[in-house]
């Protein structure tokens, strides 16, 4: 085999640039199409990649759906009673996998949420050993397009709600009392206002550096 491998024409390094062009375009055009491939929510992917250990895709893909329909985000995975958990997984087998599936969960939940920028991968997540390096290696693999680095600024949640309500994560809840004790007392019997509990700060930040450019280009 290694004899074989020295007897291979690799192409030139000038070349090489063209054809890695070649192979993602053909990966486009070929690649599997997966529903955590194109959703663009890191939860996706981080459900995915702990099936995918050991576990053939078509199988994934028969169990992604249900599973996700069950835990649709991070938190409600993290809050879920593990046994539960356990009894969604268990036709997957190897159950372990669940286990330290809500763990990190849980540790993402705690943390604030995913890591969601190449700049903030490349901070927190590469060079913490082999898996962080390829987690990082995935995300960059998955899009030529990081345009927008980014962080929340909940100043701007209002403004990302008006021009795209699904940019903002909103729910609607009785309005609060301030207390005399400076704590918040809830009355189901008073109006409703909308809070925001969550900014998908990407769609919002693309939106304000392509309106930038497009103003002083």
């Amino acid at each position: 085999m290694i004899q074989s491998m020295r007897r291979l024409n690799l192409p030139p390094p000038r070349d090489l640039a063209a054809l890695r062009r070649a192979l993602l375009a053909w990966h486009r055009r070929n690649g599997l199409q997966a529903p955590w491939r194109t959703s663009g929510d890191p939860y996706h992917v981080l459900v995915a990649a702990v099936m995918a250990q050991q576990t053939q895709i078509s199988r994934v893909l028969l169990k992604f759906d249900e599973f996700v329909a069950a835990y649709p985000t991070v938190e409600a995975l993290a809050q879920a009673p593990t046994s539960d958990v356990l009894r969604l997984w268990a036709p997957l087998g190897y159950n372990v996998r669940a286990l330290r599936l809500q763990r990190a969960a849980q540790l993402v939940v705690d943390a604030g949420g995913f890591p969601r920028t190449v700049a903030e991968l490349e901070r927190y997540v590469a060079r913490r050993g082999a898996i962080g390096d390829f987690l990082v290696a995935r995300v960059k693999g998955y899009s030529a397009d990081h345009y927008a680095w980014s962080k929340v600024i909940w100043d701007i949640a209002a403004i990302g709600y008006l021009l795209e309500p699904r940019w903002v994560s909103t729910n609607l809840v009785p309005s609060p009392i301030l207390t005399d004790q400076l704590t918040w007392s809830v009355d189901h019997s008073r109006h409703l206002i909308r809070i925001a509990t969550a900014v998908h700060r990407d769609p919002i930040f693309r939106d304000l550096f392509q309106k930038l450019e497009a103003r002083w280009a």
